[in-house]
Protein backbone atom coordinates (compact mmCIF):
# COMPACT_ATOMS: atom_id res chain seq x y z
CA UNK A 1 0.00 0.00 0.00
CA UNK A 2 1.19 3.91 -0.68
CA UNK A 3 2.72 5.31 2.60
CA UNK A 4 2.22 9.07 2.78
CA UNK A 5 4.41 11.59 2.88
CA UNK A 6 3.72 14.11 5.34
CA UNK A 7 6.16 17.84 4.74
CA UNK A 8 5.16 20.72 6.58
CA UNK A 9 6.71 24.33 5.21
CA UNK A 10 5.93 26.15 2.43
CA UNK A 11 7.71 25.42 -1.04
CA UNK A 12 9.49 28.12 -2.66
CA UNK A 13 10.64 29.21 -6.16
CA UNK A 14 13.16 26.02 -7.22
CA UNK A 15 11.53 23.49 -4.34
CA UNK A 16 10.05 20.26 -5.59
CA UNK A 17 9.33 17.49 -3.17
CA UNK A 18 8.89 14.23 -3.94
CA UNK A 19 7.27 10.89 -2.88
CA UNK A 20 5.98 7.65 -4.31
CA UNK A 21 3.05 7.27 -2.46
CA UNK A 22 0.63 10.37 -1.45
CA UNK A 23 2.01 13.69 -0.38
CA UNK A 24 0.11 15.96 2.88
CA UNK A 25 1.84 19.18 2.60
CA UNK A 26 1.05 21.82 5.31
CA UNK A 27 2.08 25.01 3.90
CA UNK A 28 1.49 26.76 0.50
CA UNK A 29 3.26 25.94 -2.91
CA UNK A 30 4.70 29.37 -4.49
CA UNK A 31 5.59 29.77 -8.63
CA UNK A 32 8.19 27.86 -9.53
CA UNK A 33 8.18 25.36 -6.77
CA UNK A 34 6.61 21.64 -7.70
CA UNK A 35 5.35 18.91 -5.79
CA UNK A 36 4.74 15.46 -6.86
CA UNK A 37 3.71 12.25 -5.99
CA UNK A 38 2.93 8.68 -6.99
CA UNK A 39 -1.20 9.01 -5.38
CA UNK A 40 -2.56 11.98 -4.43
CA UNK A 41 -1.42 15.30 -3.33
CA UNK A 42 -3.43 17.09 -0.75
CA UNK A 43 -2.13 20.76 0.38
CA UNK A 44 -3.31 22.44 2.94
CA UNK A 45 -2.20 25.60 1.63
CA UNK A 46 -2.42 27.24 -1.67
CA UNK A 47 -1.29 25.91 -4.90
CA UNK A 48 0.25 28.32 -7.54
CA UNK A 49 3.33 26.25 -8.55
CA UNK A 50 3.02 23.30 -10.50
CA UNK A 51 1.66 19.78 -9.16
CA UNK A 52 2.00 16.54 -10.22
CA UNK A 53 -0.73 13.41 -9.21
CA UNK A 54 -0.36 10.17 -10.27
CA UNK A 55 3.07 10.77 -11.66
CA UNK A 56 3.46 7.05 -12.69
CA UNK A 57 0.32 7.39 -14.81
CA UNK A 58 -2.19 6.73 -11.99
CA UNK A 59 -5.24 9.01 -13.80
CA UNK A 60 -7.43 8.14 -10.70
CA UNK A 61 -5.39 10.37 -8.19
CA UNK A 62 -6.02 13.51 -7.38
CA UNK A 63 -4.65 17.18 -6.36
CA UNK A 64 -6.85 18.63 -3.19
CA UNK A 65 -5.93 22.35 -2.15
CA UNK A 66 -7.35 25.12 -0.27
CA UNK A 67 -6.89 26.91 -3.33
CA UNK A 68 -5.89 25.56 -6.14
CA UNK A 69 -4.40 28.50 -9.08
CA UNK A 70 -1.64 26.81 -10.12
CA UNK A 71 0.71 27.35 -13.04
CA UNK A 72 0.55 23.79 -14.15
CA UNK A 73 -1.37 20.89 -13.12
CA UNK A 74 -0.58 17.03 -14.17
CA UNK A 75 -2.49 13.89 -13.27
CA UNK A 76 -1.19 10.89 -14.85
CA UNK A 77 -0.02 11.67 -18.47
CA UNK A 78 -2.86 14.76 -18.37
CA UNK A 79 -1.62 18.32 -18.36
CA UNK A 80 -3.80 21.09 -17.69
CA UNK A 81 -3.31 24.86 -16.77
CA UNK A 82 -5.05 26.55 -13.25
CA UNK A 83 -7.79 28.32 -13.72
CA UNK A 84 -7.54 31.83 -13.89
CA UNK A 85 -10.85 32.89 -11.69
CA UNK A 86 -11.20 33.30 -8.08
CA UNK A 87 -12.35 30.32 -6.11
CA UNK A 88 -15.83 29.83 -3.93
CA UNK A 89 -14.41 31.14 -0.35
CA UNK A 90 -14.49 28.95 2.61
CA UNK A 91 -14.24 25.47 -0.15
CA UNK A 92 -11.41 23.46 -0.39
CA UNK A 93 -10.84 22.75 -4.15
CA UNK A 94 -9.82 19.15 -6.21
CA UNK A 95 -8.00 18.42 -9.56
CA UNK A 96 -9.21 15.02 -10.69
CA UNK A 97 -9.80 13.65 -14.05
CA UNK A 98 -13.25 13.12 -15.33
CA UNK A 99 -14.22 12.00 -19.09
CA UNK A 100 -10.31 12.09 -20.06
CA UNK A 101 -9.81 15.74 -18.88
CA UNK A 102 -8.20 17.24 -15.80
CA UNK A 103 -11.42 19.55 -14.46
CA UNK A 104 -11.48 21.67 -10.71
CA UNK A 105 -14.69 21.06 -8.38
CA UNK A 106 -15.05 21.86 -4.88
CA UNK A 107 -13.44 19.42 -2.91
CA UNK A 108 -15.97 16.57 -2.12
CA UNK A 109 -16.29 15.72 1.63
CA UNK A 110 -17.45 12.53 3.45
CA UNK A 111 -19.30 15.19 5.81
CA UNK A 112 -20.73 16.58 2.43
CA UNK A 113 -21.77 13.45 1.08
CA UNK A 114 -23.45 12.52 4.41
CA UNK A 115 -25.32 15.93 4.51
CA UNK A 116 -26.88 14.43 1.14
CA UNK A 117 -27.57 11.56 2.23
CA UNK A 118 -29.61 12.85 4.86
CA UNK A 119 -31.21 15.59 3.04
CA UNK A 120 -32.35 12.55 0.78
CA UNK A 121 -34.01 10.62 3.66
CA UNK A 122 -35.13 13.76 4.76
CA UNK A 123 -36.88 14.07 1.26
CA UNK A 124 -38.47 10.48 1.58
CA UNK A 125 -39.83 10.90 4.94
CA UNK A 126 -41.87 13.32 4.16
CA UNK A 127 -43.44 12.12 1.16
CA UNK A 128 -44.41 9.49 3.07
Amino acid sequence: PPKLLFHHGTLRSGDHLSTEGDLLLFGDVNPGATISAGGDVMIWGRLRGTAHAGKDGLSKSKIVALQLRPLQLRIGNLVARGPEEQPEPGLAEEAKVLNGQIVIQPACTKTSLLNKHVESAENLNSKL
